[in-house]
């Protein structure tokens, strides 16, 4: 390699592919120390049900009034139901607890069913992340070459104004695939180490007003796009101002995609969460379910399939959020449309 910091990064990445697959790593589980107390006719059925859980019982105790406490280290991936399973085997009257004890080889079959159940899940979302792209490149790029292809006709056979109009889908068509393409750029910078954040003083009001400029040409018809502070416009925050106003820009962005009437409504807030700035972006559009406040930030996900995009945007949103010391989420109590929030302490 040369002597550039971005090669070495580039070739500490190989090298670490190749040698961890070199290494033949393993997978550990936590193991925990659980304390079963249950009368005693149950106890037969609690150890039974403990080896169903690959638990070694390690002791059994009399605790009085009829009841036995049993010992037993079992992985912390069978508990997870056991608050239910017991309550059903004992009819309500048995108590547990557990804590951790320590970190254990997992056995080989479950390894591999872990293995290859996370490869076929990243697949399946690499194989869903390529359909969608082929489809949302290829949309704005067949609107950019016919529209190219109708300005080249002779002036006769177009009508006064359509000149206009065509440059106009192509240039909103071009923007599009930009934002396709930036989103897998940044995505990949993220990932590689490459995503500088430059702090700096800014002004909150100032970010916001140049976000909605940004996003006015995308506002589908009808629909009002507005901006409210209670902020003062000297009001300054250190932080980086490129990538607040990218994660609000994205924030408009799916905002303009979703609501085709009503108002969308970009608020700067000093009051709404104390000692930080809240910024939020609501509008009258189709909303999210709030069971899905947290799957919306994950990579590739899209819940309208229908609908332009890379699924990467708010994914790049809540990683930008946490290298500033900030948070992006969904306000799960709105239910007019969506409201997303990013929360940026003013003391970072």
């Amino acid at each position: 390699v040369d002597s550039s910091e971005m090669a070495f990064k580039m070739a500490t990445i190989q090298a670490f592919k190749k040698g961890i697959m070199a290494a033949t790593p393993i997978l550990l589980e936590p193991i925990e120390l659980l304390k079963v107390t249950v009368p005693d006719k149950f106890t037969g059925d609690i150890m039974g049900d403990l080896n169903k859980r690959r638990g070694r019982v390690l002791g059994m105790n009399p605790t009085g009034n009829g009841k036995t406490c049993i010992e037993a280290e079992v992985p912390m991936l069978s508990l997870y139901g056991y608050c239910t399973d017991l309550r059903s085997m004992t009819g309500g009257r048995g108590e547990y607890e557990y804590s951790f004890v320590r970190y254990e080889q997992t056995p080989s079959d479950i390894q591999d069913a872990q293995v290859k159940e996370r490869a076929e899940k990243d697949s399946a979302m690499k194989s869903l992340f390529l359909q969608n792209m082929s489809h949302d490149v290829r949309t704005p790029l067949n609107a950019i070459v016919g529209f190219s292809q109708l300005l080249g006709l002779p002036d006769e056979y177009l009508e006064e104004g359509d000149k206009d109009k065509f440059v106009s889908y192509i240039t909103n068509n071009s923007n599009v695939l930009m934002m396709l393409v930036d989103d897998i750029l940044n995505m990949s910078d993220v990932e590689s180490g490459r995503y500088k954040i430059v702090m700096q003083q800014a002004k909150v009001n100032e970010i916001c007003r140049m976000c909605q400029k940004t996003v006015e040409y995308r506002l589908q018809p009808g629909v009002q796009l507005d901006f409210t502070t209670d902020a003062a416009d000297e009001l300054t925050v250190k932080t980086d101002p490129r990538r607040v106003q990218q994660i609000l820009t994205n924030f408009l962005t799916n905002a303009c995609k979703h609501t085709s009437e009503g108002e969308i409504v970009l608020g700067c807030s000093v009051t709404e969460v104390p000692g930080s700035i809240t910024f939020s972006v609501r509008d009258t559009g189709v909303g999210i379910p709030a069971d899905k406040a947290e799957e919306i930030f994950q990579r590739f996900t899209k819940l309208d399939n229908f609908v332009q995009g890379s699924g990467l945007g708010l994914n790049i949103c809540s990683l930008i959020a946490q290298k500033l010391g900030a948070q992006a989420k969904l306000d799960t109590t709105y239910t007019d449309g969506a409201r997303f929030l990013f929360i940026l302490p003013i003391s970072k």
